[in-house]
């Protein structure tokens, strides 16, 4: 999960847009395992806030939410370090990725710690509904699912 896709996850109450689409997949995989960049521990409340801040989510549903989203985090996401290696992978995306408009050195972070996760046996899905990170996973031609697509 990227953190586009944990605030699905977490604010499916609220039709956050795509979290039926997402939860529905979700679903249909036989004991899925949640694993995110160590990155989106930060990047999760910190998206909150800015619902929060924005108006789009009041201070109780936030603090609400911000709890929903450590217990989650404690008992079912393991989270992927950023290391040295994930460092270099973003550094290269960063160099040489062709996918046109913005490419963000966060969401290089992200897509460099699920192509670490690539390289281990896995038959990992990338979940994202960012399009910077939808257009990495098309160029890197690793399986991506981008809730807000009506194409599986």
């Amino acid at each position: 999960f990227d953190t586009s896709c944990t605030l699905r996850a977490l604010l499916r109450e609220n039709q956050e847009m795509g979290a039926d689409r997402q939860s529905a997949f979700i679903e249909t995989l036989s004991h899925p395992a949640y694993i995110c960049s160590a990155l989106t521990k930060l990047e999760t409340p910190a998206a909150l806030r800015a619902k929060m801040r924005g108006g789009s989510l009041s201070k109780s549903n936030h603090e609400r939410v911000l709890l929903k989203w450590e217990l989650f985090a404690d008992k079912r996401v393991l989270f992927r370090p950023i290391d040295d290696d994930v460092i270099a992978s973003a550094r290269h995306l960063v160099y040489h990725s062709t996918i046109q408009g913005r490419l963000r050195s966060l969401d290089c972070i992200q897509f460099a710690t699920f192509l670490a996760l690539q390289r281990s046996p896995s038959n990992a899905i990338l979940f994202t509904a960012d399009h910077s990170l939808c257009s990495l996973a098309i160029e890197h031609s690793v399986p991506f699912f981008n809730p807000l697509s009506n194409t599986p």
